[in-house]
């Protein structure tokens, strides 16, 4: 019954601070992004017909497309990622339509479900109520998750897959090999591949576990398939799929932020900076507290690298005092009433920050416990899965920044899918750590407590539209405003009237690289997927307009409908 009853508990948090204004805010450049590609639509029209017209409808618009369209459509914005989460949100607006808060669902969804399946699988493979309602409820709180929860992505399905192909994986390497089982995994794996690149850690993460446990002679040919079978997968994918031109258009990429970077005049090079060791550094630290959740913002107390090394001296300390021998002892108090001295002034971040350390050292004991016996296998493979993927985004991103000279990649969502698995990993470090002694479960109580304060600023910066997860929006967003107005439309339009819309608008980046006079067909695709596809009204795209959103009567006289006024009403 408790299973049940803490399972609900978990359930109940996480649709809560999901559900808690889905639909409040318009839809993000990105959610846009993929409400077309999820209709087979190129952002800006190049694939449809009704934009190398003068004059069109929303029947034009709403030509039918096929699967070619999809990759290329998916190739063109996304350079071949988030593809099975449009595939879902396709059929699925065809069922629930496509209103904001019906798009943002399947995420919700996803996010959800993983949320209580690592509180199943954690309660499973290591026993412990407190250790899986713990990993449950951080990341149900996790102000990243609940963020990308409310946005029209694929990020949510590619958490709930990666922990579920990892979850096929545990049951193959313990003795659960059906034929089976391998295609599942097979098929998982493949899925969240496809869903997006970033994933490729945990197959990467699953082959280097594989190569380390023991009697497994038994398993080289169904890994091998399964690894066959996605190798040409992707092969199809990045050669004639969805993914042919990702490489080109990574670099291409990078190479424009490059610029924006070095131009110190630009705005832009406030949020896109030059990838120098010192902000590598502390944007990789930042990352590396968001990603353990339970540390989330704490990096904005400390700021700076010399308090995250010296919390890491603390930590050190302690440990010592509470296990070492009589001298390590008085060494290990004395190392830790120094470094609290010296960065008195930072007495609670610090003391977090050292606490996190302490929880890793004694999730990093209990799996090298558990290497040793065969039973314990399961436990064995979920604690390398935490520190793996605790490592490896961050060295990944890290590397990108350097390379790439930029800091776009140094990005929470770029290292989320991390998330499932450091909150076991933490989870299990910190009731061990509590376990071990009680000065030790008091420094994991003050831990939690002294958190909860940056995690309900992140959560509440989040629902007030300034956080890093959706970037910062002044004024807060409203409701959608395409899907406003498309329905004030066709309440006010009459037969013979011509809708205007505006077609000279350009973003900031196109504002910077796009020299050309193209018109902007972008207003009229966001403002098109609210009209019924049969809707009849003739409509035209001033190249000349920049902001205002007309109806033209039968007379002749021009009805001003709307203002974007810039970026203010274009998420």
């Amino acid at each position: 019954m408790r299973k049940y009853i803490l399972l609900f508990f978990l359930g109940v948090i996480a649709l809560s601070f999901r559900l808690y204004r889905l639909d409040a805010r318009g839809l993000i450049t990105d959610e846009k992004f993929t409400l077309l590609n999820a209709n087979g639509f190129w952002v800006g029209g190049a694939n449809q017909s009704a934009f190398k017209k003068t004059y069109f409808t929303a029947q034009d618009f709403w030509e039918k497309k096929g699967p070619q369209d999809f990759m290329d459509a998916s190739a063109n914005a996304d350079f071949g990622t988030h593809m099975v989460h449009n595939v879902i949100l396709h059929y699925w607006m065809k069922v629930f339509g496509n209103s904001d808060f019906s798009v943002r669902m399947p995420g919700l969804i996803f996010n959800v479900l993983t949320v209580l399946l690592i509180y199943l699988l954690v309660l499973k493979y290591f026993r412990s109520y407190s250790m899986a309602f713990l990993a449950g409820l951080l990341f149900a709180i996790d102000p990243l998750n609940i963020a990308q929860s409310h946005i029209a992505r694929s990020y949510p399905l590619s958490f709930f897959l990666i922990t579920l192909a990892t979850a096929y994986f545990v049951k193959l390497v313990s003795g659960e090999n059906s034929k089976k089982n391998f295609v599942i995994y097979a098929v998982l794996i493949g899925l969240a591949m496809l869903n997006h690149y970033m994933n490729f850690f945990v197959p990467l993460l699953h082959v280097l576990i594989f190569l380390v446990i023991r009697n497994k002679s038994h398993l080289w040919t169904g890994f091998i398939l399964a690894a066959l079978a996605n190798a040409l997968l992707l092969f199809y994918w990045f050669n004639w799929g969805g993914g042919k031109g990702a490489m080109g258009f990574l670099q291409d990429k990078n190479e424009i932020h490059k610029k924006i970077a070095e131009n110190l005049q630009d705005e832009l090079s406030q949020t896109i900076q030059l990838a120098s060791p010192d902000v590598i550094a502390k944007k990789g630290i930042a990352l590396y507290y968001d990603i353990s959740v339970i540390t989330h913002g704490l990096f904005e107390d400390i700021k700076g690298v010399k308090v995250f090394l010296s919390s890491l001296l603390l930590a050190i300390g302690i440990l010592l005092s509470v296990q070492g021998h009589k001298y390590k002892r008085y060494a290990g108090l004395f190392l830790s009433l120094l470094i609290l001295a010296l960065e008195r002034i930072y007495l609670g971040s610090i003391l977090a920050s050292a606490a996190l350390f302490v929880a890793f050292y004694y999730a990093v004991k209990y799996l090298l416990e558990t290497r040793r016996y065969e039973a314990e296998k399961q436990e064995f493979v979920w604690l390398c899965m935490g520190l793996g993927m605790l490592i490896l985004p961050l060295i990944f991103v890290v590397r990108d920044a350097y390379l790439s000279g930029n800091t776009t990649s140094l990005t929470h969502r770029y290292i989320g899918n991390a998330s499932p698995f450091v909150v076991i990993l933490v989870s299990i470090g910190v009731i061990r750590a509590a376990q071990e002694k009680v000065i030790l479960g008091a420094l994991m109580l003050f831990l939690m407590i002294f958190q909860w304060t940056n995690i309900q600023k992140g959560i509440q910066d989040y629902f007030a539209d300034r956080s890093v997860y959706n970037a910062y929006f002044v004024p807060e967003r409203v409701p959608n405003p395409y899907a406003a107005l498309a329905k004030e439309i066709q309440e006010k339009a009459a037969l013979g009237d011509t809708l205007v819309i505006p077609g000279a608008y350009k973003d900031k980046y196109e504002e910077r690289f796009d020299k050309g006079g193209t018109v902007s067909y972008k207003d009229a695709q966001f403002l098109n997927l609210y009209f019924p596809k049969d809707y009849a009204l003739i409509q035209y795209v001033d190249p000349k307009e920049r902001e205002r959103l007309y109806l033209k009567k039968k007379d002749g006289e021009r009805v001003l409908l709307f203002d974007f006024k810039g970026e203010e009403y274009r998420y």
